[in-house]
């Protein structure tokens, strides 16, 4: 999973400053989607290891050491028990494991490219940004919630009208036809 990823950084990079100029006049969502759409072969590498390519094509910054060491502290052992009950009691509790992964790769980061800097600075950036990933996560699936609920309203609303139009429908055909 490591030699893989880090092929895969490394052709992400290159066609990246293959095509520099361009990708500079873009913002960093531009940017992603483009690079994407241009390179299809790149879509596993999103899916396994989105703050890796965030990072990479947002910022430019990629460390082959840092990398490394993410992926053996999040994909190199089973999730913890705790983790694991975390889960258990809600579903959605997976995107705040997912948010300390994310923030552990910043980590990682600044540790690597930073190497003078305290271990202390460093975890308190690192839970910093948890703390932020966890208020953003914490909106999204709010907002997400709220949504349902109001897709689950609309559609009762439109299931009892439909429901008072067939009863009309029946009425008038039954009318119809004592007519006759």
């Amino acid at each position: 999973m490591i030699d893989e990823g880090l092929e895969m950084a490394t052709k992400i990079i290159h066609y990246m400053r293959e095509h520099g100029d361009r990708f500079a006049k873009m913002d960093r969502l531009d940017r992603k989607k483009t690079l994407l759409a241009e390179r299809e072969d790149f879509a596993q590498f999103v899916q396994i290891h989105p703050i890796v390519y965030e990072y990479i094509v947002a910022e430019q910054i990629f460390n082959p050491n840092a990398f490394k060491r993410y992926i053996k502290a999040a994909f190199g052992s089973p999730k913890s028990d705790a983790d694991q009950e975390l889960i258990a009691k809600d579903r959605r509790n997976v995107y705040y494991i997912k948010n300390r992964q994310y923030a552990l790769y910043y980590k990682y980061l600044v540790q690597e490219t930073n190497p003078q800097s305290s271990s202390s600075e460093v975890n308190r950036m690192y839970d910093e940004m948890v703390s932020e990933l966890n208020e953003s996560t914490k909106r999204m699936l709010d907002q997400y919630e709220e949504a349902q609920k109001k897709v689950e309203i609309q559609n009762n609303q439109l299931t009892e009208a439909k429901r008072q139009e067939l009863v009309n429908v029946l009425k008038q055909r039954l009318a119809a036809s004592a007519n006759h």
